[in-house]
């Protein structure tokens, strides 16, 4: 079965998800967040001052953090 990936966007700051930022996504500070870090999905998510993006995997989880973030880089 193939993996998922989500990508949202929303107008406007989101409630951020918990926790510090943990990497930069197009200049802007970004989080990963988790339910399960060893098997759950998982989501990166970021404001860039006009939208809040979100991309998250589904499960089983076929990305790595440093592919989630090349994903976000090259959204438009």
């Amino acid at each position: 079965m193939g993996a998922s990936l989500i990508v949202r966007q929303t107008r406007g700051a989101g409630p951020g998800p918990a926790g510090r930022p943990t990497t930069v996504v197009k200049g802007h500070p970004a989080t990963f967040t988790s339910a399960d870090p060893n098997l759950g999905p998982r989501s990166l998510t970021w404001f860039d001052g006009t939208y809040t993006f979100t991309v998250s995997t589904g499960a089983p989880v076929d990305l790595s953090d440093q592919e989630l973030v090349r994903v976000a880089e090259s959204l438009k």
